[in-house]
């Protein structure tokens, strides 16, 4: 399994960002860029590979944690559930293709498509 890379809608004005930062969109505490564009969170199925890592090496949580998280939020009504992809290329479309989105993928597989996010410490 290769790193994982955080990627974001092109038209997207950012550039990097904190691991902290990533927690708090993943965590759907932080739901708008600076310019106000509402973040739209992408994700894959829990029991994905890709999805495994991407919660164990950037966002510092177990799959199940996160699912929690979401869980609860959504059974409060204080926020909306992440969008869905059924593969890592369904979900690089849909980031590429949807203002606002943030997401994940393989980094072999960043291309001109979607704008890379440099994780800072």
């Amino acid at each position: 399994m290769n790193a994982q890379s955080v990627i974001a809608h092109p038209d997207a004005k950012v550039e990097n960002l904190t691991q902290t930062m990533i927690r708090s969109i993943f965590l759907m505490r932080t739901t708008e860029w600076e310019d106000g564009t509402q973040i739209v969170v992408m994700t894959l199925e829990a029991s994905e590979t890709l999805h495994i890592a991407f919660c164990k090496n950037v966002l510092g949580l177990f799959p199940y944690q996160l699912q929690q998280i979401w869980d609860r939020i959504i059974f409060t009504g204080t926020g909306q559930a992440p969008h869905y992809a059924t593969s890592a290329d369904e979900l690089k479309k849909l980031v590429a293709t949807t203002p606002g989105a943030i997401g994940y993928i393989d980094r072999e597989d960043t291309d001109g498509t979607v704008r890379v996010v440099y994780v800072e410490d």
